[in-house]
């Protein structure tokens, strides 16, 4: 990574030993004790408006830059961790490389606007300046997912044929499985891919899910208990409808757990996603505190390990990278990848997405559409 002092100090976390997300939270807890104090003797004494404005944006970019940096970390461990294809990893490892340097260039970009006398004296621009970093790092996260999906591998038919190669050799109701039945079962999209021989129609996994799933083996012990409370959860936020659940009745274990466990992250990330703007709305002009910030990332931590605790047969590590691969990447962004990818996943189009609305109901959805 470029060496910014962001990079450094999470270096230093690493070589101590520190894992990336505690990392964070650690700076976020150090942030949220700081925050109210600024607006308390001594320090308001002494520091104006615009002062306090300026803290709260240096140490906004702080924990943004933190958290790309830790996204962008924890899928590299989970390349390594479930041994990931070749071809992915080197595409993986392409697109971390060229984001590093776009995080430099958000950094100087602060640099740049700070440079201006009156920005730094006068509260009511420092305000914007907020906002935009918290826009610059949705659109880094969401550039993220696209570059990260945007192979043309994914029209490669070597993971797909080890994959249903390998349900086959479990046996049982996956002795005969085809692409045709990946497809049809909901467990992946489908894609046309024109070939020497002529179009060929393939199975449609984003990034992550070609990785997890490459990972697994027939010989694995893998099992997992769905969290019905999830779709509840969902609908209690009022993020209807709930995403479209696949038949899982022609898949055996170990797929059977990665499947389920895959469609259950989904579920949890659009409750992190709602928690989030919700909590963006309360606040009245979107600008979270380090506190709220702090609770929220404890919540989705928690909720990330309560799926794991239920997931049996792999070791921690191999949880933990197919939880990063899983990871939430910042509000909506994640289902905002996922709706490009796979519009077929989410068939209903809205102007929601447009005008900024995030998931909403409207007329004429049916039951799993969501709006994009």
């Amino acid at each position: 990574m470029p060496q910014t002092s962001y990079s450094a100090v999470s270096a230093a976390a690493e070589q101590a030993g520190i894992p990336p997300d505690r990392f964070e939270i650690a700076i976020l807890s150090a942030f949220a004790d700081l925050q109210p104090r600024l607006a308390l003797p001594p320090l308001a004494a002494v520091f104006s408006g615009a002062d306090r404005e300026l803290v709260n944006l240096l140490m906004l970019s702080a924990v943004n830059q933190i958290h790309q940096r830790v996204v962008l970390f924890q899928t590299s461990l989970a390349v390594v961790s479930l041994a990931t294809d070749a071809i992915l990893a080197a595409h993986h490892n392409q697109t971390v490389t060229m984001l590093d340097g776009i995080l430099l260039v958000e950094l100087r970009s602060l640099e740049s606007a700070l440079a201006d006398p009156l920005v730094l004296q006068d509260e009511t621009l420092l305000l914007p300046q907020q906002l935009n970093v918290i826009a610059r790092s949705d659109i880094f996260l969401l550039w993220y997912g696209l570059e990260l999906n945007g192979l043309p591998m994914f029209n490669n038919a070597d993971i797909y044929t080890r994959v249903i190669e390998r349900m086959q050799a479990v046996g049982g109701v996956m002795a005969g499985m085809t692409a045709a039945d990946l497809i049809q079962s909901g467990v992946a999209g489908e894609q046309v891919v024109e070939t020497p021989d002529g179009p060929v129609t393939l199975p449609s996994w984003s990034f992550d899910e070609s990785a997890v799933y490459d990972w697994v083996q027939p010989g694995m012990a893998l099992s997992y208990q769905a969290d019905a409370s999830l779709a509840d959860e969902i609908l209690r936020l009022g993020g209807t409808p709930v995403p479209i659940v696949p038949d899982f009745t022609p898949f055996a274990h170990p797929f059977l757990a990665v499947f389920q466990l895959r469609y259950d992250f989904s579920l949890l990330k659009q409750i992190d996603s709602l928690e989030w703007i919700q909590s963006e709305v309360a606040a009245g002009n979107f600008l979270l505190s380090m506190q709220k910030r702090l609770d929220l990332r404890h919540a989705q931590a928690n909720r990330r390990q309560l799926l794991l605790d239920r997931f049996t047969g792999a070791t921690e590590q191999e949880k933990q990278a197919i939880a990063s691969y899983g990871v939430v990447i910042g509000r909506q962004v994640q289902q905002d990848v996922e709706c490009v990818l796979f519009p077929e996943r989410y068939p209903l189009v809205s102007r929601g997405h447009e005008e900024g609305e995030g998931y909403r109901a409207a007329e004429g959805m049916g039951q799993g559409d969501v709006a994009c």
